[in-house]
């Protein structure tokens, strides 16, 4: 990440969906937090991540959010 990324969180989780024919599906999902970016870095950064993690696709969610790095008064 730090090739594309100055800072970010990683989380573990458990993932699923519906498959196109009915069945249900269950994976584990790793979850980047990202934050002073833009999209086609993002984008750039997920087209590596599909190969190491041997993906179809990657969701990903955006948002407005403010970002501060707060140290205390």
């Amino acid at each position: 990440m730090t090739k594309y990324f100055s800072g970010w969180t990683i989380s573990d989780s458990i993932g699923g969906w519906t498959n196109e024919d009915g069945t249900f599906s269950h994976e584990y999902t790793v979850v980047f937090y990202l934050s002073d970016t833009t999209i086609e870095k993002v984008q750039e950064a997920s087209n590596e991540l599909l190969d190491v993690f041997n993906q179809i696709s990657i969701l990903i969610h955006t948002n407005e959010t403010k970002t501060e790095f707060y140290s205390g008064k």
